[in-house]
């Protein structure tokens, strides 16, 4: 195996019975690393990169969004950004951080992800 694609809940809970758990297993194969569903929190993007991805394994944060059965952003090409950071969204769909009060909010800055239009889903 050398892509593990898999929702931010069942890393938590691979959190929750320790690193122990990964490190008796070899997962030297794995070259890349994916999340779907909702987005990964700092605390488990960073435990998955080391303890499952050996600190080496670029991780792809598709924030997917399961209904519709696609993404709506992720990254295109580039891969390992920061824990909790996003990405450009995918042609065709309108998004923005904004914050409490529905203004959009500069980069670096924490906000609530939107679709500012409808988008082909």
């Amino acid at each position: 195996m050398t892509i593990l694609y898999t929702a931010p809940t069942t890393i938590r809970t691979l959190m929750k019975w320790g690193h122990e758990w990964p490190q008796g297993h070899d997962l030297s194969s794995l070259r890349l690393l994916g999340t779907v569903g909702e987005p990964i929190n700092p605390e488990a993007w960073m435990w998955y990169r080391e303890y499952i991805g050996g600190g080496k394994c670029p991780i792809v944060d598709t924030c997917g969004r399961p209904r519709p059965g696609h993404p709506d952003h992720a990254p295109a090409g580039y891969y390992g950004h920061e824990a909790g950071g996003g990405d450009d969204a995918f042609p065709g769909i309108n998004a923005d951080i904004v914050d409490n009060d529905g203004n959009s909010v500069g980069n670096g800055e924490g906000g609530y992800l939107v679709i500012t239009a409808p988008w082909p889903a």
